[in-house]
């Protein structure tokens, strides 16, 4: 089993470093500590089960409760999460990747997934993240994170081991140039609000412009 951390560990640092490309080449991931700061994910967490509970049918529903939150957002909205997915695409016009609208049979936004599949999480607690090679070679990886970092991975190439209920997905793709995928987004976050019962969420310009709301 392989364990290291490799990538960028200042929280000052910006953007993409040559070592953090070299880790993406050769290990399939990119670390970008303390991307999102510690009081919003004890926030978040005050509204979630004890982390005992946080498993199956019970944490799915409570999930799918929070996920309509001002606290969620704050967090999937953070300018350096945007950052690292941005430097990885290379490209400033990112969509955030909103879940639920495949399972409403729109697909729309999964053109954009372009290979390797890009997925990422944000960690609720200091812990080691286990995954293994997608090659059938049998290695696995381990990977050390604290509260708030931002682990991004080609899930092509590695596959997810640890138990999903202490990360946060997030993932940001390349927006769309088509009025019909935005509509479309614009109707599913309406929806989020319409039943959602913790007051309405405030974005920035950026946060707009993520959730499709605004044009790039």
């Amino acid at each position: 089993m392989l364990s290291q951390n490799c990538g960028a560990s200042g929280e000052e640092q910006s953007g993409w470093t040559e070592e953090d490309w070299d880790c993406w080449e050769e290990h399939g991931y990119f670390l970008r500590r303390r991307a999102v700061p510690k009081f919003y994910i004890l926030r978040l967490l005050s509204l979630m089960p004890a982390e005992a509970d946080r498993q199956g049918a019970l944490w799915n529903k409570d999930l799918s409760v929070i996920r309509s939150h001002p606290y969620m957002w704050d967090i999937l909205l953070r300018y350096k999460v945007y950052e690292a997915f941005s430097g990885l695409w290379e490209q400033p016009g990112l969509w955030l990747y909103l879940e639920g609208l495949r399972i409403r049979g729109n697909d729309a936004q999964a053109a954009s997934m372009q290979s390797p599949k890009i997925e990422g999480c944000i960690s609720l607690l200091a812990q080691q993240v286990e995954f293994h090679y997608a090659d059938h070679s049998g290695r696995r990886l381990t990977i050390a994170v604290e509260v708030g970092d931002l682990l991004i991975y080609a899930s092509d190439k590695l596959v997810l081991l640890s138990q999903t209920s202490d990360l946060l997905p997030v993932t940001m793709v390349p927006a769309q140039d088509s009025e019909d995928c935005r509509s479309d987004r614009i109707l599913f976050w309406n929806e989020i609000h319409q039943t959602g019962q913790h007051g309405r969420v405030i974005l920035n310009e950026l946060g707009e412009r993520l959730l499709g709301l605004s044009a790039w």
